[in-house]
C-alpha cells in the first residue's frame, strides 16, 4: 500500500516532467523559429531576460543567457581547468538571474548538487561546453598511441 508521501512525491514527479516536457516543445519551436529566420534583435533581447527551466531533481533553475561580452568578461583563457570554467559560466548565467548570487555562495552549493547542475546546464545547451573549450582551452595532444 503506497503512503500518502510517495503518492505527494509521484504527483510532484508528473508535474515536473509536464513542465520540462512543456520548456523543451517551447525551446524546440523557439529553435526552429530561429532556424528559420536570423533575428539579431530577437537574439540579443534574450540576454536580457530570465528564462526558468524546471528539473525533477533541482526544481526551478532561473537563469539569463550570457553575451558575448558577459562571457568575455569571465576570462575563461585564465582558467585552466575546464570543470572550473563550466562552473564560471554557470555561476553567471544564475547571478543573471539573482544579482545577489556571489562566486562564495555558489561554492558553497554542495558538490552533488553543483554536478547536477552542469550536467542540466550543458544538456541545455549542447553546445555549451564545446563553445567554452574552444574559446578559454588549448587543445590536449593525443597520445602517441592513439594518433592517427
Amino acid at each position: 500500500m503506497r503512503t500518502m508521501t510517495s503518492k505527494t512525491e509521484d504527483q510532484k514527479v508528473v508535474e515536473y516532467r509536464k513542465k520540462l516536457e512543456e520548456h523543451e516543445s517551447e525551446q524546440v519551436q523557439a529553435k526552429a523559429e530561429i532556424a528559420g529566420r536570423f533575428d539579431a534583435k530577437a537574439l540579443a533581447e534574450s540576454t536580457r531576460k530570465t528564462h526558468v527551466l524546471v528539473d525533477p531533481d533541482l526544481g526551478e533553475i532561473r537563469y539569463g543567457l550570457l553575451s558575448q561580452s558577459e562571457f568575455a568578461d569571465l576570462h575563461l583563457e585564465t582558467v585552466q581547468n575546464d570543470v572550473e570554467k563550466a562552473e564560471r559560466v554557470i555561476h553567471a548565467m544564475l547571478q543573471k538571474a539573482d544579482p545577489s548570487l556571489t562566486w562564495e555562495d555558489y561554492q558553497a552549493i554542495p558538490f552533488d548538487v553543483r554536478g547536477a547542475l552542469t550536467i542540466v546546464m550543458s544538456q541545455l545547451f549542447t553546445r555549451f561546453l564545446h563553445v567554452q573549450q574552444r574559446i578559454g582551452s588549448q587543445p590536449v595532444p593525443k597520445p602517441k598511441s592513439l594518433a592517427t
